[in-house]
C-alpha cells in the first residue's frame, strides 16, 4: 500500500492495441465493469477517484502487423477507405496523409471514448470514498506543453 490518502485508477489502456481485430483497445465498458466490478472498488484499502480518457487514434495495420500509431485520419474518404467493420477501415489507394504513407489492403482501426462510456460509466467508477466527488478526465496528446 502506498503511503497516500487516495488513489487514482486511470480507465484507459483496456485492450492490446497492437492486437489486429476490431475492437476499441482506449476503453471498453466490459473491460471497465471487469476491473471495478464485484466490490472491488469498495473493498480496496485506499479511497479511489477515477479518470476516463477523452481522445481518440488510429491504428495503422500493414499485413496484419501493428505499424503504429496516427490522427484523424478522413475515414470517410470514399475513395481511399471502405468501412470493414464496426471500428475498422480498409485503405483501397495508394495515398499518403500526413507524412504516413498507406496501401491498398492496410487496415486502420479508429478509437476514440464513446459517449456512452463517458456520460454514464458504470456505478461502481464512483470515488470509493465519497460517492459525491466528480468523475475526472484526462487527455493523451502530442502537444508539448510548457512548465512555466
Amino acid at each position: 500500500m502506498p503511503p497516500a490518502d487516495k488513489g487514482l485508477l486511470m480507465c484507459y489502456n483496456m485492450g492490446d492495441l497492437r492486437k489486429p481485430g476490431d475492437h476499441n483497445s482506449i476503453i471498453d465498458l466490459k473491460t471497465l465493469r471487469a476491473y471495478t466490478g464485484n466490490d472491488r472498488i469498495i473493498k480496496y484499502p485506499l479511497p479511489l477517484d477515477f479518470a476516463l480518457p477523452l481522445f481518440e487514434w488510429d491504428v495503422l495495420f500493414r499485413k496484419g502487423q501493428y505499424a503504429g500509431l496516427t490522427r484523424n485520419m478522413p475515414l470517410e474518404e470514399g475513395a481511399i477507405f471502405r468501412k470493414s467493420g464496426n471500428f475498422t477501415w480498409t485503405v483501397v489507394k495508394d495515398t499518403a496523409i500526413d507524412n504516413v504513407r498507406l496501401h491498398p489492403g492496410d487496415l486502420i482501426r479508429h478509437e476514440d471514448s464513446p459517449a456512452d462510456v463517458l456520460k454514464k460509466p458504470p456505478d461502481n467508477c464512483r470515488s470509493s470514498g465519497s460517492p459525491e466527488r466528480p468523475l475526472l478526465s484526462f487527455i493523451i496528446s502530442n502537444l508539448v506543453y510548457l512548465k512555466i
